[in-house]
């Protein structure tokens, strides 16, 4: 049953409503912010300890320079205190991906017991060829599309893989990446892009890279139970692995000694084919010089012998063609004498006829006329004529006899003279079949002259560069029998869990918080606190008469006490509790899913402390129930009729202001009546000034916070890398080369510096840190990369000595002059001189000469990246680069840029967060202290009201002295504030980022007005407080 003094303490409640729940707000924010940033680091732990448990991070990582074996695997199975042992492949690579991408891979074996794959998409692979891709890197688009090994990776690297593509079925996140950051490598651009988890079939590699062991003694992650577990494990895992390095290193020798035997077997069986193959081809090449002799005496005897037969075949024409000369003119002399004799025989034989008919005319004349005569001396004629007829016939026939026999002798001698032209044509051809045959002869001479000292040279060719084989093969069997006799034990490393960056960045980072944890949320909570325990004294001093009458009316103390107890105990509570779940869930959400830029590998574990719970509590009650047990305690020290009248106000005295006359004479009555106020009640005058103040101050470390990370990428990238673009050649560039490139881009490119590229690791004192080493021989990179510390200029740093990043100088505890150590890529150390300390705000870099990089590094400098400012757009350049020139990436800065600010600005929601909590806690703050100073004041108020003033200038006669401690408070947080951002930061330290620690102007005026903004917004407020004060009620309050 509800008895009527608890219904008397519930009214206490609904009367005060506003002082009740500005308590309850101000602990579930104080509380909120301390619980839920103390908390935080413990749900982050906790998630990666689930992380690293659920998919088996391993404990120590085991390598050997000589490579390690199944039966090594099985040794450390069995090795005391081992839970498990795998053996692992790794390699990094160059792959092609998308369109013709180039990336740098790093290629891991999948293991079921050790290093267990996370899938987030997809399947795992069932065939050699497939592989899982990093979940960070590649987006569910790449499921069921290739990784092409490049054909620009050395025959080294692509002979460690078994295949030349491999299908991506699923993508997965690996436990050995809690980071970001991929790591390092040897190869094109100094940095992993990604990571591929392939089945340890996909390897064509003989031996394990590293063999991960698990520990049967373990611990929770961070914790010193773990760190001593590992610690005793470390020294039995290094005897064991440098007795298996002993074991390994005679295996190599016997297997090495049994191929060296082999080895120098088939060399002796090489080199004695090789003699006797060297003998059969000389004999042949000889033989062959023979035959080509003896070809050659055959070919000039048919020379000679066919140059006889032209001399003869010459003389035969030249007879021939004198005899054909002789038969042409004695033909033309016949025919010439034959045709003059028959002309002569025919002019006689018409003469004859000529003659007789002449006769015979002249005959039948005298037979006419009857000369006899004359007729017989005519027939006498005729008789002669006849005669000489008979003559000529004769002649003509002996003459024609004779022109026959000359004509059957010419004849004759023509047809000598054609079987002598036939003989020579025939001649001829046998002559011409003859040189034909002979031009053969000797063409297929020279023919297998020229094939056989091709082939002779072929062959001394050949046998040189088969002695040059065997030479080779003797010298390497020797250098082999020399290495392996002086083949020393193997360099072996035993690396914990401290030696994976993403494990130690986790340590560091979640550590952050709890480094903010230590003071921020402290003193917000100290500020909640102070302004908790002031409401609670100031309603006990103002109920002063309440409990008097209690009192008086027989109430024991203990009841009046536990009254005003329950009262604010019963606020707190509630309060802590809503602030307390309120808080460990939101704050860690909210930080984690900022953290989820930088790791994200699982969903945020949420854990309770019910000892943080009750340290809260016990802080808000001893806030609140504490002091009003106090102030209770106090008061009831004195009789009831002396509780039961007001205390009489406090005497007022001059102050300070009164003596600077010039000031003092110029303020009206009221202002006058403020100035007094504010310093009459001085305790009023500290906790205003001390409340707002801390409020002040902690919206400056929230905007302070939000300044020093959110210009880092403009920082970075506009005032320390000043170049546009970054461009990865597809191989190194020669000094003839390198200006050729500048000749050919100076079209778009103001500047071009070319730069060789490293990362080393670290050691520092947080762990191993990943660094970029940028060498060059071009002084005029400092054009590009600004190399400064506090406003002065740095040079670039001297052969033999390097300028580091600000960050890892500070981590590795070294300045200018000190030795740094790095670490390179097969694990040697090296140790280098510092010669300057540069500032930097992301990632840590080494800067060198070529000179000094060849001695650190023991390589020549290869110049396979440049560093250039586009005279246009930057992307157009890029592009052009890409298209034009043999680019293998280019990275534009101003994307870099922006993925930086889209990074911090992540990290904003955290600062608004804050900002959110400092600005609610301050309107809190502010309203409550006015409202005590209202209900403190409620007879002063109505007093001056029937006085008759005006309701403007009561509001002003009270809110005026809120205005003044409201600006006194933002000053007295103005140092405060700067004091406590500088503290934050300097808890806030991310692995790779070195923020600017500094608070613009503009936030300490953002500030102020802040609160200044809510002083007036309480005051506005208030005044409605103001016009519901009755002056009749307070008046008869007096007696």
């Amino acid at each position: 049953m509800v008895t009527a003094w608890t219904k008397h303490r519930a009214r206490e409640i609904i009367k005060s409503p506003g002082r009740y729940f500005a308590i309850l707000s101000i602990v579930a924010l104080g509380v909120g912010l301390f619980t839920g940033l103390k908390i935080t680091t413990a749900d982050m732990l906790a998630t990666g300890d689930k992380y690293i448990k659920d998919y088996k991070l391993f404990d120590y990582r085991l390598v050997s320079t000589l490579g390690l074996t199944e039966d090594d695997v099985e040794y450390f199975r069995g090795l005391r205190g081992v839970k498990a042992a795998a053996g692992a492949y790794e390699t990094d690579f160059i792959a092609e991906v998308g369109e013709g991408e180039a990336v740098v891979l790093k290629a891991h074996s999948i293991s079921t017991d050790i290093n267990v794959p996370a899938l987030v998409a997809g399947r795992m692979p069932k065939a050699p060829n497939e592989c899982l891709a990093d979940a960070y890197y590649f987006g569910e688009e790449m499921i069921g599309k290739k990784i092409t090994v490049s054909p620009e990776n050395s025959e080294e690297t692509a002979k460690k893989l078994a295949y030349t593509e491999y299908t991506v079925v699923g993508l997965a996140r690996s436990v050995l990446y809690l980071y970001m950051e991929r790591g390092t490598t040897s190869l094109a651009g100094g940095r992993v892009s990604a990571f591929v988890l392939i089945p340890p079939d996909g390897f064509a590699m003989d031996y394990y890279t590293d063999i991960y062991v698990s520990l049967e003694e373990g611990g929770y992650i961070y914790s010193d139970e773990y760190k001593a577990a590992a610690k005793k494990m470390e020294e039995p895992l290094k005897s064991a692995l440098k007795g298996r390095g002993f074991v390994r290193l005679d295996s190599i020798k016997a297997e090495a000694y049994a191929e060296i035997d082999k080895a120098r077997a088939e060399y002796l069986s090489s080199l004695e084919e090789y003699n006797t193959q060297k003998a059969d081809a000389m004999r042949e090449i000889e033989e062959g010089k023979e035959a080509l002799l003896d070809a050659e005496k055959q070919l000039r005897e048919k020379e000679r012998e066919l140059s006889d037969g032209m001399v003869q075949l010459e003389e035969a024409k030249r007879d021939y063609e004198s005899g054909l000369a002789a038969y042409d003119e004695a033909k033309r002399n016949f025919e010439a004498e034959k045709a003059k004799t028959l002309s002569q025989l025919a002019a006689a034989r018409e003469e004859i006829s000529k003659n007789r008919a002449i006769l015979e005319e002249a005959i039948a004349s005298a037979e006419a006329a009857g000369d006899m005569a004359q007729l017989q001396y005519l027939r006498a004629q005729l008789a002669e004529l006849e005669k000489s007829q008979k003559q000529l016939d004769a002649q003509k026939a002996q003459a024609e006899a004779k022109f026959a026999e000359a004509e059957a002798q010419l004849s004759r001698t023509k047809a000598q003279l054609d079987a002598a032209a036939a003989e020579i044509g025939r001649a001829e051809r046998e002559l011409e079949s003859g040189r034909a045959a002979l031009d053969d002869g000797w063409a297929e001479y020279e023919k297998n002259k020229k094939e056989l000292k091709k082939a002779e040279e072929e062959t001394k060719k050949k046998f040189a560069e088969a002695e040059e084989k065997l030479a080779d093969v003797n010298e390497k069997i020797n250098k082999a029998l020399t290495d392996i006799n002086f083949l020393s034990p193997p360099d072996i490393y035993v690396l914990g869990r401290d030696t994976n960056a993403g494990y130690t960045s986790f340590e560091n980072d979640s550590s952050i918080i709890d480094g903010v944890a230590k003071v921020f949320p402290v003193f917000f909570f100290l500020v909640a606190a102070l302004v908790c325990s002031t409401t609670m004294a100031r309603m006990v001093d103002e109920q002063r008469m309440q409990i008097g009458t209690l009192k008086a009316l027989g109430y024991s103390d203990g009841a009046i006490i536990m009254k005003y107890v329950w009262y604010s105990a019963s606020a707190s509570t509630i309060g802590c509790i809503i602030g307390y779940f309120g808080g460990t869930r939101l704050f860690p959400y909210v930080i984690w899913t900022v953290y989820g830029i930088i790791y994200g590998f699982a969903p945020l574990v949420f854990t309770d402390n019910w000892w943080l719970l009750s340290l809260s509590l016990l802080v808000s009650l001893a806030c609140t129930a504490g002091v009003t047990f106090l102030s209770c305690r106090a008061e009831l020290t004195e009789m009831p009729a002396r509780l039961m009248r007001p205390k009489a106000p406090k005497p007022g005295k001059r102050v300070l202001l009164e003596r600077v006359g010039f000031v003092w004479n110029r303020m009206n009555f009221l202002q006058k009546i403020s100035v007094r106020n504010i310093f009459r009640y001085k305790k009023r005058l500290f906790m205003m000034v001390l409340g707002i103040g801390g409020c002040m101050a902690l919206l400056i470390t929230g905007f302070g916070i939000r300044d020093s990370i959110s210009g880092i990428a403009h920082d970075q990238f506009g005032e320390i890398m000043k170049y546009d673009l970054e461009a990865a050649l597809k191989s190194a560039h020669s000094p003839e080369e390198i200006e050729k490139f500048k000749k050919d881009t100076a079209g778009f490119l103001s500047k071009a510096v070319f730069i060789c590229q490293k990362s080393v690791e670290v050691p520092t004192s947080k762990g191993v840190k990943s660094a970029s080493v940028i060498a060059t021989a071009d002084k005029t990179i400092t054009e590009l990369i600004n190399i400064e510390s506090g406003g002065h200029k740095l040079s670039f740093p001297p052969g033999g000595s390097v300028a580091v990043s600000d960050k890892l100088a500070m981590l590795a505890g070294v300045g200018p002059g000190d030795m740094l150590t790095v670490r390179l890529s097969g694990g040697t150390e090296q140790k280098v001189k510092v010669d300057s300390v540069f500032e930097n705000h992301a990632f840590h870099y080494i800067l060198m000469t070529e000179a000094t990089y060849e001695s650190v590094f023991g390589t020549s400098c290869e110049y396979a990246a440049v560093l250039a400012n586009a005279k246009g757009d930057p992307y157009e350049a890029a592009v052009r680069l890409q298209n034009e020139f043999e680019v293998q990436t280019v990275t534009v800065t101003d994307q870099i840029r922006r993925n930086v600010d889209n990074m911090m600005h992540s990290l904003n929601y955290v600062v608004y967060v804050v900002i959110l909590c400092a600005a609610a806690l301050a309107f809190v703050v502010l309203f409550n202290l006015s409202n005590i100073n209202i209900t403190e004041r409620t007879r002063e108020i109505a007093t001056i009201k029937v006085l008759g003033f005006y309701p403007r200038e009561v509001g002003s006669y009270v809110f005026r002295e809120n205005i003044v401690l409201t600006v006194g408070g933002v000053f007295a947080g103005i140092p405060l504030g700067i004091w406590l951002h500088r503290f934050v930061m300097s808890q806030i330290d991310f692995d790779i980022v070195n923020f600017n620690v500094r608070i613009f102007p503009v936030s300490f005026i953002i500030s102020a007005l802040l609160t200044i903004a809510f002083d007036i917004i309480v005051d506005i407020i208030m005044r409605r407080k103001l016009a519901a004060i009755s002056m009749v009620e307070s008046l008869k309050a007096v007696e």
